[in-house]
């Protein structure tokens, strides 16, 4: 009686299927490509931007440092174990020319296992993380917000499918209505007069609406299938990109570890308050460009020519915004902080000062992993992690002693020194030299000098600034940096091309927002 429905079921789940694991990169223009790709994601990032500054802004003042300082703590375990939990696969699925339905089965399967079992290991290593920061609230806290590892997990796979058919719109839905609810959650706790818990609750429904809303989104379905042969050349890829990403975690909350040990929770709440800041612009730069150019360099890498065209593409574009950004967000320090965050936060201004001149080099960095990853060189991405993270440990041991802020200046001016080592070991091998690079950035490098000169000049001769007076202060200088990047881009015959795609992205955008109203 059943069997006919049953029958059309099947066929319907294989047709879907198949239409997600089918896509194909393409043969567009790279870096026309990137930037439509980028503008579409860069306005979803904003809209995102601002449900986290609203957060930071009502939660400061209902919360304590301390409660931030206590979430910074628990989260050096679980941001890392939720990157454990999807074992790499993610990458190697967006990398990966073809699919089959058995292969991308198992992964899943795996990924899910993986996220479980590495919840379970947190739940486990949760009294070791209290008795390291001294702090028993720890274990609890490290438990609870564990529960939510495995609901990202299940959602890596069907995230790497929309990625790798370029749902650049669905992409950023998914990730701002889950914030936007787990915004509420918190802000529901703290009306009930639970404190820190409140942020451990939005951690956890972020990440169980994530899940939610990616599978709603793509609606391929695995088989109940584990061992499939095919998988093992993912697998051995994805521990190299898992590797690459616990030591890009290292070096990402190294500076969390050594402040909390050696100051406490309130000091790392005034630096994980300020770093968390720092961190919105640098995802508004480098979260669309990573997005995107992964998959688009990976259909490029065979065509040698046009994959050094895109790369070359998002290394500058990624260091040309890093450049305007530093100087905006630097001289802005003080305004953002007490807007943001307001009255007693001002021991974060200074960390967040020294923490902006990081952008030139964070930028194009966060990309050189994407860049390994297209040509398949997941062993590099493991090597430079590695050196970059020891390198980086290194600073935070030698600088904690003399305070927070001076942790922050010594990260920034060590990432800037690794930015062109790195760079050149990412190209290394390929039609993209390091002299081409440097002929191109150059022109960057000079301005952000001329720039930074400029704001610490400004800095120095006007010292005490009231509020008034640092909005005025920051709006010249913003709008002298984007006049002189404006002139580049306009003049400099490296730099007229991401102009001319830049007003072409905005054109393409303004008129899909057209045609989706008129559909409406």
């Amino acid at each position: 009686m059943f069997a006919p429905f049953e029958m059309r079921n099947a066929r319907e789940k294989m047709r879907r299927n198949r239409s997600w694991l089918g896509h194909a990169y393409g043969e567009s223009n790279t870096s026309s490509g990137a930037a439509d790709g980028a503008a579409m994601l860069t306005i979803g990032q904003l809209a995102q931007v601002f449900i986290q500054l609203l957060g930071a802004f009502i939660l400061a003042r209902l919360l304590e440092p301390q409660d931030f300082g206590l979430i910074a703590m628990a989260t050096t375990v679980t941001v890392i174990a939720t990157h454990f939990s999807e074992l790499g696969l993610a990458s190697s699925i967006i990398q990966s020319p073809r699919l089959r339905q058995s292969v991308t089965s198992a992964l899943f399967i795996i990924t899910g296992l993986a996220g479980v079992g590495v919840a379970l290991l947190c739940a486990i290593a949760s009294r070791f993380v209290a008795s390291f920061f001294d702090d028993a609230r720890l274990t609890a806290l490290v438990i609870v917000m564990a529960c939510a590892i495995p609901f990202y997990s299940l959602s890596a796979v069907h995230r790497a499918l929309l990625t790798k058919a370029r749902r650049w719109v669905i992409l950023q839905k998914i990730p701002l209505i889950s914030q936007i609810i787990g915004l509420l959650s918190a802000l529901a706790g703290v009306a009930l007069g639970v404190g820190y818990w409140a942020l451990a609750a939005q951690f956890f429904v972020t990440g169980i609406m994530t899940c939610l809303l990616t599978w709603w989104f793509c609606s391929w379905r695995p088989n109940l299938r584990l061992f499939v042969k095919g998988a093992d050349h993912h697998f051995r890829f994805g521990v190299d990109v898992m590797t690459f990403g616990l030591l890009n975690w290292l070096h990402r909350q190294g500076d969390n570890i050594v402040i909390g040990w050696r100051w406490g929770a309130e000091i790392l709440g005034y630096y994980s308050r300020a770093y968390s800041l720092y961190m919105i612009p640098l995802g508004i730069i480098s979260g669309p460009l990573k997005t995107v150019c992964l998959p688009i360099l990976s259909g490029a890498a065979d065509d040698n020519e046009r994959w050094a065209e895109g790369a070359l593409y998002v290394i500058k574009v990624a260091t040309l915004l890093g450049v305007i950004i530093s100087l905006m967000v630097g001289v802005g320090a003080k305004l953002l902080i007490l807007t943001i965050l307001g009255e007693g936060w001002e021991e974060s201004i200074a960390i967040f000062r020294w923490l902006s001149i990081s952008f030139i080099a964070a930028s194009p960095l966060s990309l050189a992993g994407a860049i390994m990853m297209s040509k398949r060189h997941s062993r590099r991405l493991v090597i430079s992690g590695f050196v970059n993270c020891s390198l980086l440990f290194l600073v935070y041991v030698f600088s904690v002693d003399f305070g927070a802020q001076y942790v922050a200046g010594a990260y920034s001016f060590a990432y800037c020194a690794l930015l062109i080592p790195t760079i050149w070991y990412a190209v290394k091998g390929t039609s993209l030299t390091i002299g081409r690079i440097i002929a191109h950035l150059w022109p960057l490098f000079a301005l952000a000098i001329v720039l930074q000169l400029m704001g610490f000049a400004l800095d120095i001769a006007l010292p005490n600034r009231s509020l008034f007076e640092e909005t005025l202060y920051a709006a010249t200088t913003s709008l002298i940096a984007a006049a002189l990047s404006f002139s580049l881009c306009k003049f400099h015959p490296h730099y007229t091309k991401i102009l001319t795609d830049a007003t072409q992205a905005s054109v393409n955008m303004v008129g899909r927002v057209f045609s989706m109203h008129k559909l409406g």
